[in-house]
């Protein structure tokens, strides 16, 4: 099955009628001998979400199909699932290409194959990003050979409460993952398992700045800004004004100082304010009078323009 549409594809819930779910599918009975069709969609996005389903199985002899998704913006899974499944044979694999891959609601990337020493199914999303939430699970499965291989080819992974889970589990316990609060990959087999290559996402982690322990003194911040009434009753203001940027274009910028000792009846300013004045181009206003704060407080400032 293939489809090449130019916009988006939506596929969405489950019929109430008879429980089948909306998607794209290929199936082989189990009294069918062969290679079980593909599923290849081509679009701008993809949306799969309420139980929709993406799938290719082979119930009888032979290997599963494949699912292919070319798409130009995004793959978005909300509690939808992706999934090749063969009963014996090999799985298929399963390749999506998108600018971003997002997947939450417990939707899962799955290829599994039941009996035999068939080889699971490679799992290969290439992306800008991809992010994994709320219990979506990536999985290559073989019973009885060796699980697929799992590649996220992506610059940037974000997930949520990820654990490397244990390989070389068998069906139920790998069956067990869904629902256990966190997002697992996988990919076990009885002979050996198969590759998972995840993005290095260090760079992230290193690139963050520790916060500085310094706390900011309010009466610092205070001592460059100016006092704005409101209309309201209440006798609350704005206080407007910090250390960098100049509150609009064409002024000078607010000088952030300690108040220190300020001799309002004169109309003369402290020396320290004075010194500060010396060292600094900001204009400093003297204050003009005394406002009152909402927690009771007075403090010496002037109102804005």
């Amino acid at each position: 099955m293939t489809l090449e549409i130019a916009d988006v594809v939506r596929f969405d819930g489950v019929s109430v009628d008879n429980g089948n779910a909306s998607g794209a599918f290929s199936l082989i009975t189990e009294s069918g001998v062969g290679t079980g069709g593909d599923v290849q969609i081509t679009a701008v996005s993809l949306d799969l979400s309420n139980g929709a389903v993406l799938s290719t199985e082979n119930l009888g002899r032979g290997n599963a199909g494949s699912i292919i998704l070319n798409l130009q913006n995004q793959l978005r899974a909300n509690n939808g699932t992706i999934s090749t499944v063969a009963s014996s044979g090999s799985g298929g694999r399963i390749e999506a290409s998108a600018d971003n891959i997002f997947l939450e609601g417990d939707s899962d990337i799955t290829t599994f194959v039941n009996t035999g020493t068939g080889t699971g199914g490679n799992i290969t999303l290439t992306a800008e990003f991809i992010i994994v939430l709320d219990d979506s699970d990536i999985l290559a499965f073989s019973a009885d050979g060796i699980g697929g291989n799992i590649f996220l080819d992506t610059p940037a992974f974000f997930v949520e409460n990820f654990q490397p889970t244990p390989q070389l589990v068998s069906l139920a316990e790998l069956q067990a993952l869904d629902g256990n609060d966190r997002v697992d990959i996988n990919a076990t087999g009885r002979i050996a398992s198969g590759t998972i290559s995840l993005p290095d996402v260090s760079f992230i982690e290193n690139s963050l700045t520790e916060l500085s322990d310094d706390l900011v003194t309010t009466t610092t911040l205070i001592a460059g800004s100016c006092i704005v009434h409101t209309d309201g009753t209440d006798g609350s203001f704005i206080v407007t004004g910090a250390d960098g940027l100049p509150p609009q274009p064409g002024t000078d910028d607010v000088a952030g100082f300690p108040t220190g000792e300020v001799r309002g009846s004169d109309g003369a300013i402290s020396e320290q304010v004075q010194d500060v004045v010396e060292q600094r181009s900001h204009a400093v206003l003297e204050p003009t009078g005394a406002y009152e704060l909402n927690d009771g407080r007075l403090v010496l400032s002037h109102e804005c323009n």
